[in-house]
Formats: structure tokens, sequence, C-alpha cells
């Protein structure tokens, strides 16, 4: 599942912030990212989609994680 709305959107761009190789890279790009609070992380494709906060609707993505900027130490939101 992926939470849908309050993108972060670079600079003339759209939310997507890139490849990162991993739902861990993403989480990454999202702590080095101001005013980001929550991410979804696309496996394929490699996409990794940040937000201002996480959003209030959700669609199903297999394969995908959604999760916070800051989890527990080895802790992920996983909705395979």
């Amino acid at each position: 599942i992926h939470h849908v709305g309050f993108g972060l959107n670079k600079p003339g761009g759209d939310n997507n912030h890139g490849a990162t190789g991993s739902a861990k890279g993403c989480q990454t790009v999202s702590q080095k990212t101001a005013g980001c609070a929550w991410f979804n992380w696309v496996r394929a494709g490699d996409e990794c989609w940040l937000k201002t906060r996480k959003g209030t609707r959700s669609k199903k993505k297999p394969g995908g994680v959604s999760g916070p900027r800051n989890c527990e130490t080895g802790k992920y939101i996983f909705h395979l």
C-alpha cells in the first residue's frame, strides 16, 4: 500500500526524487530532504516518491514500501 497525497515536489518537477536502489535508499533521501516526512518506494522502476506527510488515502502497490522519514532502528513499514 502506498499513501497518496501531500507530494514534496522538487524544483521543476514532480515528487519522484529518482532511483535509490532500495527502500532504505529512499528513506535516506527522505532524511536528507528538507520538508520531507514520508516516502513511498516503488521496486518496479526504482522510484522514490517523497511526501510532506503521510497521505490520507492509500492504494495497493505490490512490491512497494511506504514509511516515515525516521523509523526505529532496523524497522520499516512494508506493504508487499
